[in-house]
């Protein structure tokens, strides 16, 4: 097949030599178009280069003083305050939970002994509206000289899933926690920046966003395209300010939003991509590109997904996305199961209560046969009846109650019986 290839190539080639050597215009037609593509890559690279030796550096260290980070009691933002702490700026955490907010507190300071302070906030994102958040994140802002701020709270599905399959509370929280926080809090910070002329804006985004398609996390990748978009328009406004603007787009890394826990060369760990994504911000520049992969291999990955064919990578990649979706709902219904069988468990070790007085005591003596023949053993004699007096059972011992002496009541009759009966079962033979 190669071989033929290479005939059918060079035949091709000798055809065209001929009939460009045949006709002068064909020929000086293709010279020229040749020189003007090389002359056109040759001034792109020309540009880039000179771009990149003369425009300014953004310096890092002369920001301010605060480094706000959302979502930073996990995973990238964790990682993120640990290296900005390490570059000698205070932290402000923002999160949900104040348990995790003041444990990740002594891990702050446990991590970096340098560190000149750090100040926390729970906020859901979730919850409220856009007035009641940008009120409570601008009471505990003001006045700071923030720096840095790192958006990075952000919610996935519980697993792959089609999209007739997301909940509303789910897209709800994705459009909540994905697009409303990081404008509500980009929208309190950048009037201080924009004052003091200095700072960064971080948006951590996915490269869900920038692949070539992710079927079934498609709300997911748009609410992250949301924040691309939005870094790539406000970057220009910012420039004159001296405000460096990015999107981070990185691919797995190993936190429980991915649920990936092993680190590897594709999924590097928090720690491994939060120090290349403060490089990134420093070797920062204001005209420079404004979406950026921080992990070499996460750009290599989203550079060769969009440079085949769309068809051929939705090929590759749809299927892995189906098979993460039947590992998921084959655990849950492992988990449903589990969970039905403890709660049966614990109902048989309950102890029921048995009804007293005689003829309660003849329903429990009755229960026990029933045990015993299950059991194929053979019953013990029943107790002799109490006096009929102490019966309550209605209905019986009509002629009987209340009469001392009485011998046998209709309930003992009816009792011996089943005694009777039960002996005569097939399983007590």
């Amino acid at each position: 097949m190669g071989l033929f290839c290479c005939e059918c190539a060079k035949a091709l080639n000798s055809r065209l030599q001929a009939v460009v050597g045949e006709c002068p215009v064909v020929h000086l037609t293709v010279t020229v178009l040749g020189m003007l593509f090389l002359l056109r890559k040759t001034l792109c690279l020309t540009y880039r280069l000179v771009k990149t030796l003369c425009s300014r550096k953004f310096d890092l260290r002369r920001c301010g003083e605060y480094a706000v980070v959302t979502g930073a009691t996990d995973g990238i933002g964790k990682a993120l305050a640990v290296a900005l702490a390490k570059k000698g700026f205070k932290i402000f955490l923002i999160s949900r939970n104040p348990e995790r907010l003041a444990q990740t507190e002594l891990e702050l300071h446990a991590a970096v002994p340098s560190l000149k302070g750090v100040k926390s906030l729970a906020v859901d994102f979730s919850q409220g509206t856009t007035e009641s958040l940008f009120a409570q994140l601008d009471a505990a802002l003001k006045g700071l000289d923030i720096g840095v701020l790192v958006n990075n709270v952000g919610v996935s599905y519980p697993h792959a899933m089609f999209y007739n399959e997301l909940d509303l509370q789910t897209l709800d929280q994705l459009i909540s926690v994905n697009v409303r926080s990081t404008l509500v809090t980009t929208r309190v910070v950048y009037p201080g920046m924009a004052e003091r002329r200095r700072g960064a804006i971080i948006c951590v985004g996915s490269g869900a966003s920038e692949i070539a398609s992710d079927p079934l996390y498609c709300a997911y990748s748009a609410t992250k395209a949301a924040a691309e978009s939005f870094c790539r328009s406000l970057q220009p406004e910012c420039a004159s300010k001296n405000i460096l603007v990015q999107c981070h787009v990185p691919l797995l890394v190993t936190t429980k939003l991915s649920k990936m826990r092993q680190a590897s060369m594709t999924t590097p760990s928090t720690e491994t991509y939060a120090k290349h994504a403060v490089a990134v911000i420093e070797n920062g520049r204001f005209d420079g590109p404004t979406t950026i992969s921080p992990y070499w291999v996460h750009r290599s990955i989203i550079c060769l997904s969009n440079a085949i064919p769309s068809k051929l990578w939705e090929a590759f990649y749809l299927p892995r996305c189906l098979s993460i979706r039947r590992r998921a709902l084959k655990k849950k219904e492992q988990q449903v199961r589990r969970k039905s069988r403890e709660e049966t468990r614990e109902v048989r070790s309950t102890p029921q209560q048995r009804p007293t007085g005689v003829c309660g005591g003849w329903a429990s003596k009755l229960g026990d046969l029933h045990e015993l023949a299950r059991r194929r053993v053979e019953p013990e004699e029943p107790p002799p009846l109490a006096h009929a007096k102490s019966c309550t059972c209605a209905g019986c011992c009509p002629a009987g109650r209340g009469q001392e002496g009485t011998v046998k009541s209709v309930c003992e009759k009816k009792f011996l019986g089943k005694i009777h009966s039960f002996r005569r079962h097939p399983a007590m033979m």
